[in-house]
């Protein structure tokens, strides 16, 4: 990350395929937003079905299996729910570090762990960092010019990272 974070701020020729390995929020074509808008929907729709049994599965392996739940198909399911999503999101933005980590822990001390809540919050509370951490990038970090998302995500995600790391008594 430091490499790209040198070339962008050098001005190099090479800086224009690097902003977009480092995340970056711009403007899509038709034809991207029309293919994220088909992937997402589709997506969000099997994570809502899965919230049920992703309730059932955080009380534990053993738990789950003795209500009835066939634990690993729905791990399978979940991640297979998931790597599509995630692969959505990073096509459209770029890499964008922590995101993925701290949004879902935030709503989960917020709300608890009821994925019914948990989920969209989630969701909203990636949304508004990635657009918060673009904010900075563009306007007020490095004015005139402007640092990539995923930079900013990576420096401010990472710091509270090791916060909470350090909060809950896990060496580090």
């Amino acid at each position: 990350m430091a490499v790209i974070t040198l070339a962008l701020m050098s001005g190099s020729a090479a800086s224009a395929p690097l902003m977009t390995r480092a995340g970056s929020v711009g403007i899509p074509s038709d034809t991207e937003l029309i293919n994220l808008a088909a992937y997402t929907g589709v997506g969000l729709l099997f994570a809502v079905l899965l919230i049920p049994k992703c309730n059932v599965l955080s009380l534990g392996d053993k738990t789950a299996r003795g209500l009835g739940v066939k634990v690993n198909l729905y791990k399978g399911l979940i991640a297979a729910t998931g790597v599509p999503l995630c692969a959505a999101a990073s096509s459209a933005v770029g890499i964008t570090a922590f995101v993925g980590l701290l949004a879902p822990l935030g709503a989960e001390r917020l709300l608890g762990a009821n994925y019914a809540k948990l989920t969209p919050l989630s969701a909203i509370l990636g949304a508004f960092t990635v657009s918060f951490a673009d904010f900075l990038g563009r306007c007020v970090i490095n004015k005139p010019f402007s640092m990539p998302v995923g930079i900013i995500t990576v420096a401010v995600g990472g710091a509270i990272f090791i916060f909470l790391l350090k909060k809950s008594g896990k060496r580090v």
